[in-house]
Order: C-alpha cells, then sequence, then structure tokens
C-alpha cells in the first residue's frame, strides 16, 4: 500500500479533497471486511464444531501462526506476494480507485500480510464469534485500515517527504511481526485453556 498512497498524499496537497478518497477507501474496506464477516459466520453455521474443540484447534493454529512471525526455521508469514493495483488510479480515477482499494485490503488475505493475526481472525470470527456480530468483529479491521491511512496521510501532510511515513511503517515490520507473535501466544494459550477447562 505505501507506493499507492502516493497518489493520496499528493491529492491532499491540492484542492481536491483527500477526505473524499479517505472515505471513500474506508467505504470499500469496511464493506468488504464485513462482506467477509457474513460469510464467515454462514461457515459457522454450517460446520458445527464444538466450542472447545475450536479453541484447542485454533490456539494450535495461532502457536504455529507465531512460530511464522517470529520466522522459526523455514517458517513464515502466510501471505500472497501481490500488491493492490497502483493503475487504478490512473485507469479509473480517483475516487473508484480509492474504492477499489478498500475493497481489495478489506478482505485482508488478497495481498502482502506482516503478521498473522489475521489469519488466526478468521477461524475465530467462524467457530466462536456469534453469527450476529461476527459482520462487526471483521467490519472494525476495515475501519482501523482506514484509520490507518488517515494516520499515514493526516502525518505526512505536515511533512515535506510525503512518503516518509509510509517508508517509516515498513521500517517497523519486524518489530509488528514480533509484537504479531506475542499476541498469537497470548491469545493461543487463552483459547488453549479455555478449550481444556470447558
Amino acid at each position: 500500500m505505501v507506493g499507492v498512497i502516493m497518489p493520496l498524499v499528493q491529492a491532499a496537497r491540492r484542492t481536491t479533497s483527500w477526505k473524499v478518497l479517505l472515505l471513500f477507501y474506508g467505504l470499500g474496506a469496511i464493506a468488504s471486511s464485513a462482506l467477509l464477516g457474513l460469510a464467515l459466520a454462514w461457515v459457522g453455521t454450517h460446520v458445527r464444531v464444538a466450542a472447545s474443540t475450536a479453541e484447542i484447534a485454533i490456539s494450535a493454529l495461532g502457536l504455529i501462526l507465531a512460530a511464522s512471525d517470529a520466522r522459526m526455521g523455514p517458517l513464515r508469514t502466510p501471505s500472497l506476494r501481490r500488491q493492490t493495483r497502483p493503475a487504478w488510479y490512473r485507469t479509473l480515477g480517483s475516487q473508484r480507485a480509492f474504492l477499489f482499494w478498500g475493497l481489495d485490503l478489506g478482505t485482508g488475505f488478497s495481498t502482502i500480510r506482516v503478521g498473522s493475526l489475521y489469519w488466526l481472525l478468521i477461524p475465530l470470527v467462524a467457530f466462536l464469534v456469534p453469527a450476529s456480530v461476527a459482520p462487526l468483529v471483521t467490519g472494525a479491521y476495515g475501519a482501523t485500515l482506514a484509520a490507518g491511512l488517515a494516520f499515514v496521510v493526516v502525518k505526512a501532510r505536515g511533512g515535506t517527504d510525503s512518503c516518509a511515513p509510509a517508508v517509516a511503517s515498513l521500517r517497523r515490520a519486524q518489530a509488528m511481526r514480533v509484537t504479531s507473535a506475542i499476541a498469537l501466544v497470548l491469545v493461543s494459550c487463552s483459547l488453549l485453556a479455555s478449550g481444556v477447562l470447558s
């Protein structure tokens, strides 16, 4: 996403309202992530798994993902090696491009992942979150994407180097992976304890 936010940062310096572009991005990200929640809710209602079994299985997955984020042995964070399409800005126009970027990134799985917390969210939502709440949980993911982009853009508007905040976030990738691994271990241990004690 670092390369494709440049049009938004440039738009922030022109008369074009960068807030409108953020709105389109946010709408797309929230819509696609909420739709994912609906799909996961459907899976959870059609694939019956006892809560304790789901907790134990998801905790095992979480520990494997933590090892992946910690880069133990050959393990790496599961991710697609794909970026969202920067050409959309030229071919679709700014508003549709930001909407489509939001739709693309809001799914959570269509581009590169720095950490594995998202991968644990999928079975958690499918098997442990009530179906009526699932779109809200995944929709919150889309909302955090929009908030994160808004933060980067606002910070870039105040500086002379419009790429500096995005590049700085890339430099923090290792710290983000370590944080993700720690969070995965904590969540996994909690799930395991809950599954065993149930």
